[in-house]
């Protein structure tokens, strides 16, 4: 079968006449690859087209700026910066706590550290509860509240239903209410030098019996528990150390008028130490510190205080006992 047929390629015109009908399409295939080779060849052509970007002052018109840039140069320009801030945000997410503002983020290591930290505070709890106690202790020993000190001043402030009642005017008082006032304060005294000795004994006792002298002085007011001077008064310079006569917890380190600065550790078998009339403290509450530590500096703080010197007390079990029974402070 013959056919007549005109095939164009390029800029040449072919004309076919009486051809077969598969010599037809093998035409027209060659002219559609011609075709399109020419497009892609027109777009390189637009790409590598050379364009010069001028900048002139509008005043002068001077040539200020001149870049000579084609299509292709400007799409690899602003491929690659687009690339370099992708790879820049992406580092700054990574490398800095912003990756944390990131919804649906979930960091192992953080949920470790809030677990470990609500353990700590577990214990950071039962820490307080037991320093409060301890300071709760320590405030009914400083204040004399525990009704344990059976020193003359709490029996007179302590009111009892079949005594009589007592006399505002010394005119009014008997020469028998005096009697009788004189033989309890005898018999208070006596107890009570009866009860620090069984506390002394009680402490000889224990396994703390090796303290630490806080000083070394001369001891310038002894023990008196009659005269509510529960401790020992050590002379010694301004601004000497004070060190911790055994290994214990801090249970209160303040300042208090009558006292100056004080400070108090809790030891174990209900041994507790006071340390008054410092200069400084160098321990806070809740501070852990050993035997010898220096905890403070002697000074002359407080009202009560006459001089450079340091009060220390013993108590065991909310007693107090003689100091001198158990340390030598030469």
């Amino acid at each position: 079968m013959a056919v007549f047929a005109v095939c164009n390629a390029g800029n040449k015109l072919y004309i076919y006449a009486f051809l077969p009908l598969a010599r037809i399409k093998r035409c027209n295939a060659l002219f559609a690859m011609t075709t399109k080779s020419a497009k892609q060849q027109k777009l390189i052509e637009r790409l590598h087209h050379k364009f010069r970007l001028v900048v002139v002052d509008d005043d002068t018109l001077e040539e200020q700026l001149s870049v000579r840039l084609s299509q292709m140069n400007l799409y690899v320009f602003i491929s690659t910066l687009l690339v370099l801030m992708a790879a820049l945000t992406a580092f700054v997410i990574i490398a800095t706590p912003l990756k944390e503002y990131i919804p649906g983020y979930d960091d192992t290591g953080t949920r470790r550290k809030v677990y470990q930290l609500s353990v700590k505070s577990d214990s950071l709890e039962r820490v307080v509860k037991q320093q409060n106690t301890f300071i709760n202790n320590v405030k009914l020993v400083l204040s004399d509240e525990t009704g344990e000190g059976n020193t003359i001043t709490n029996l007179q402030n302590t009111p009892d239903t079949g005594a009589a009642p007592i006399h505002t005017n010394l005119d009014e008082i008997t020469d028998e209410e005096m009697e009788l006032r004189h033989n309890l304060e005898q018999e208070t005294q006596f107890n009570t030098i009866g009860d620090e000795n069984l506390n002394a004994l009680q402490l000889r006792n224990t396994q703390i019996v090796n303290l630490f002298a806080p000083v070394k002085g001369v001891i310038s007011a002894n023990f008196d528990a009659g005269k509510a001077h529960y401790g020992i008064d050590i002379n010694t310079a301004e601004k000497e150390p004070v060190k911790a006569a055994a290994s214990g917890m801090v249970v209160m380190a303040e300042w208090t008028i009558d006292a100056g600065y004080v400070i108090a550790i809790q030891h174990t078998d209900n041994l507790v130490t006071f340390y008054k009339h410092n200069s400084a403290l160098l321990k806070k509450s809740g501070s852990f510190v050993k035997a010898g530590d220096v905890i403070a500096f002697t000074g002359n703080s407080g009202e009560q205080s006459t001089g450079s010197h340091l009060h220390f007390e013993l108590w065991h079990n909310q007693r107090p006992v003689n100091p001198t029974d158990f340390l030598d402070f030469n």
